[in-house]
């Protein structure tokens, strides 16, 4: 694109070259972990950094494969250490899994009704 805008004149030339490089940048820095958010699960902020460490250790190799190393690592750190703590406050029933140390509230008692002594009203026997 930036060698067909030489041929009407430099400072289109220029131009075109600048709008290349915005674009790129804004599609590196903030389109790329947003899909890669949605598509994997990671943070916007660990893909790019992810990215950065991929690409300095390994360089493209290392780019293509930081995205799917880090969220094996999130899986992995997620099960070995979030995941246990969470078991510990987990307490198991026949009908599912009930978290301790949550505290409820006492129900609010919005009106009283009396009961007459007729027979059936009482407990049964």
């Amino acid at each position: 694109a930036v060698l067909l805008a030489f041929t009407v004149s430099w400072p289109v030339a220029l131009f075109v070259a600048l709008l290349y490089f915005v674009i790129q940048q804004l599609e590196a820095h903030i389109l790329v972990p947003k899909v890669m958010e949605r598509a994997v699960g990671l943070n916007p902020l660990l893909v790019i950094v992810a990215l950065i460490a991929g690409g300095l250790l390994s360089g493209v190799v290392g780019a293509l494969l930081a995205v799917p190393v880090a969220g094996a690592a999130q899986v992995i750190v997620r099960h070995l250490l979030i995941d246990p703590t969470i078991r510990k406050r987990a307490l198991r029933t026949e009908d599912g899994i009930v978290i301790v140390g949550e505290e409820e509230e006492e129900p609010e008692v919005l009106s009283t009704v009396q009961v007459s002594d007729q027979p059936g009203n009482g407990p049964q026997s």
